[in-house]
């Protein structure tokens, strides 16, 4: 008995006081896992618990069981039930062997009413105890709000990413933002995509640099880790056998530990996002499924990566097959009127004649060559560029000497504001071929013997600014919204692809092109650059 008298319910009580109450107590002893306590069944006794633990649990609705709290020896335990004669609001068990004194419901009332002490000690207990709870609540809901706040911060950083890839769709971006996401959302020291190419065997990854590099997949650190197929944490990296060989130096250098999330698409392994730690640790769930979901962002947006470069094929090709369709008609008129031509030249008796009728023969396969060349140019789809510093008077001089005859054919007057001194950073290739289909357009537009072409060229501030300008017929306000859409065309042949491309040589430079016009006032098209294509 004497080892009852440090329990809680009798602190501040002297040894005769506890004398008087011995009687009231039986001691019992309980075997590990045994049950002193069942929840939901009446509550009749008090325990006092003298030695081993006892833990306090409940039973979730899905049936798992909560530990509330854990009780060792000194403790009490069971007083609620008496107190509001109610069942008993919790499980307790023995994780050890106990012994314990037990107290009846009739003289666990008789003793709060002699020993007033003991009543307080139940109150400062209970209230404790209230008080302990109340504190874990509120770290509990701390605790999740920290968690839900956590969880809200990953969905909007893969919604930002799902965006991001979705408006950029190209591999690349993949292997910048995956990487930058992980690095702000988890604890580790660095973060690597690579992908898989299985029939090349190479993996590609990008380097400390920003350049993507490509080696062998075999007898390398890469030959373990595609053969993941989910997502894996290794805590003992230096084990896995190819190690030695691991590339790049710069990232696999010290590293102890690492979560592996494999990139599977079609039930195939097309790469790997790699979370390293240079200290042996085991990363939380959350954070696992974190980058096992990014994954799989990943393996969806490769897919429409995939999906969008056959699309772009299918497109062209029906683009190409549609304008082919198109000028059919007018590669038949014109072979008709080389025919004709040359059927003339037979029966031509003098040298003029002929050289009149080559004329027409040339004129009319110089725009069936030009159609060919807008539709070849149109189907190769991206525009690649290889820039250089060129005098911009001298690419317009290249272009005018292909319009010259027909400048002075028709009786236009052409007039070139563009200073010597300004040079230009151009695919001069591309950017010609773009100055030659809006000045072709202006020569159709202009009337005949009052044509009037001006060419101007001007930098203001970080702008580089050129403008086509003519007198001719305008462009009416409805097609005018069009105008560098394909196959638009105000001409009664063509491909209708010219100020298409025109526009996508425009914008690969980095530019902008718009037109202004209106019927019977002419038409002008203004291309600014940035500063940086100019050198003055």
């Amino acid at each position: 008995m004497d080892r009852l008298l440090s329990n809680k319910l009798f602190e501040g009580l002297s040894d005769s006081h506890f004398e008087r109450l011995e009687s009231f107590i039986k001691i019992k002893k309980y075997p590990k896992d045994s049950a002193l306590i069942e929840e939901g069944v009446h509550g009749e006794t008090l325990y006092l618990l003298i030695s081993g633990k006892v833990k306090v649990s409940k039973t979730s609705d899905n049936g798992k069981e909560l530990v509330l709290a854990i009780r060792s020896g000194g403790d009490f335990f069971g007083e609620m039930s008496l107190l509001e004669d109610a069942p008993r609001s919790a499980r307790i068990m023995a994780i050890e062997d106990c012994e314990a004194g037990l107290i009846a419901k009739k003289d666990f009332t008789k003793m709060m009413l002699e020993e007033p002490q003991v009543a307080l000690n139940i109150l400062k207990t209970v209230s404790a105890r209230l008080r302990q709870t109340n504190d874990q609540i509120i770290e509990s809901f701390l605790e999740r709000e920290k968690a839900g706040q956590k969880q809200t911060e990953r969905f909007q950083a893969l919604f930002e990413f799902s965006k991001a890839i979705t408006a950029d769709c190209e591999e690349r971006t993949l292997f910048k933002l995956a990487p930058v996401i992980l690095k702000d959302q988890l604890s580790c020291d660095n973060v690597k995509l690579f992908l898989y190419d299985k029939t090349a065997e190479e993996v590609s990854s990008l380097d400390e640099r920003g350049t993507l590099q490509q080696e062998s997949a075999i007898g390398s650190v890469y030959t373990n880790l595609i053969q993941i197929k989910k997502t894996l944490q290794i805590h003992d990296f230096t084990s896995l056998e190819h190690y030695r060989n691991a590339e790049p130096v710069s990232f696999w250098k010290n590293t102890a530990s690492v979560l592996v999330a494999p990139i599977i698409e079609d039930r195939l392994v097309k790469g790997c996002i790699i979370v390293k730690s240079n200290i042996a640790r085991k990363w939380p769930e959350d954070d696992e499924a974190f980058v096992a979901m990014l994954s799989s962002y990943v393996a969806i947006s490769l897919r429409n990566i995939s999906l969008r470069k056959q699309m772009l094929v299918t497109e062209k090709l029906s683009a190409v097959g549609k304008v082919s369709s198109s000028i059919l008609h007018d590669f038949k008129n014109l072979l008709s009127v080389i025919d004709n031509y040359a059927k003339f030249i037979l029966k031509a008796d003098h040298l003029n004649d002929v050289k009149a009728y080559v004329d027409k023969i040339l004129t009319s396969s110089n725009l069936m060559i030009s159609m060919s060349h807008e539709v070849l140019f149109y189907a190769q789809g991206e525009v690649k560029l290889n820039r250089r510093e060129w005098p911009l008077l001298d690419i317009f001089n290249t272009v005018i000497q292909l319009i010259e005859n027909r400048l002075k054919a028709n009786h236009i007057s052409l007039t070139v504001n563009v200073p010597p001194s300004m040079n230009c950073t151009f695919d001069s290739d591309k950017i010609s071929r773009a100055f030659y289909n809006l000045l072709i357009n202006a020569c159709d537009a202009v009337p005949k013997s009052k044509g009037a072409v001006v060419i101007d060229a001007k930098a203001e501030g970080k702008t580089l600014t050129i403008i086509i300008s003519d007198n001719g017929s305008g462009i009416s306000q409805q097609v005018l919204p069009r105008i560098f859409d394909p196959f638009v065309t105000t001409k009664s042949h063509g491909t209708g692809l010219g100020l298409a491309i025109v526009k996508n040589i425009v914008d690969a430079h980095g530019g902008k092109i718009e037109a202004q016009s209106h019927q019977g006032g002419g038409t002008r098209f203004i291309m600014t650059f940035p500063l940086e294509n100019k050198i003055a």
